[in-house]
């Protein structure tokens, strides 16, 4: 509704350059990397994950004396965890057991979220010499975000998402002359946006509409009124505002 001006943000490094020579280390944000710890609890790393903002990622790493990330927390899977704590993923016996646990009072370790949860698929690794062309080709395959390396080691220095590409584009537009042109393109020419849309209705308890993203492994659904009309969105963020709610419907089911 109140996209910010193209030309706020502009950066001077920038101009006169082809976008696609540019690295990935000249627009990461080194602030932007937390780590957490195996032993580290799912309520200390929740409480960081909602803390830290963009890019809505905590990385995990085996202990504080290395830099590697072993695994990631996002959203998703603080999504996972709740509907699994409260019964409304797929139950099994480790499934259980971990739920009783949290509904104790216990203080659950991630590692023993993880475990339950299986092999997952890290985000892609490039290094913090790759242009901005390679993290394109990546993200453009469906990925969200990028871990970025010190280059020849497994050393974490930076995070690109999705977003963080579409906000240096949005407020560089003016130095990249073959960009600049498709903004006033319609999405229709461009070809952009799914034809299968999954979505919910607005009169649908919210549990609903955060079990269905985690079935089909998306992040967020338009939300529509009775007449197909869109009346708003939610996101898997949303579950960090959801959490008080999903308790007390549980009660009362």
């Amino acid at each position: 509704m109140n996209p910010p001006s193209k030309s706020n943000g502009e950066d001077a490094r920038f101009k006169g350059r082809d976008w696609r020579s540019i690295q990935v280390s000249e627009i990461i944000e080194p602030t932007e990397v937390r780590f957490v710890q195996l032993d580290t609890s799912i309520e200390e790393t929740t409480k960081l994950l909602v803390k830290s903002g963009a890019p809505n990622l905590v990385l995990v790493r085996e202990s504080t004396k290395t830099k590697t990330a072993v695994a990631t927390f996002d959203y998703s899977d603080l999504n996972a965890y709740l509907l699994l704590v409260l019964g409304l993923a797929l139950p099994d016996e480790s499934a259980q057991q971990l739920s009783n646990r949290a509904r104790s009072g216990d203080a659950i370790p991630l590692a023993d979220l993880l475990d339950h949860l299986g092999a997952r698929e890290m985000p892609a690794f490039l290094p913090h010499t790759a242009d901005l062309t390679q993290a394109m080709e990546v993200l453009g395959g469906g990925s969200h975000r990028l871990i970025i390396c010190k280059e020849g080691t497994s050393e974490v220095v930076g995070i690109v998402s999705q977003l963080r590409l579409v906000r240096f584009f949005w407020e560089n537009h003016q130095n990249f002359s073959a960009t600049e042109a498709l903004y006033a393109r319609s999405l229709h020419e461009l070809r952009a946006g799914a034809k299968e849309v999954v979505f919910i209705n607005g009169d649908r308890p919210l549990k609903e509409a955060l079990l269905l993203m985690h079935n089909e492994g998306i992040t967020s659904l338009p939300v529509l009124d009775n007449q197909k009309n869109v009346v708003g969105n939610i996101s898997h963020v949303d579950v960090k505002v959801s959490q008080m709610y999903l308790s007390v419907a549980s009660d009362v089911d």
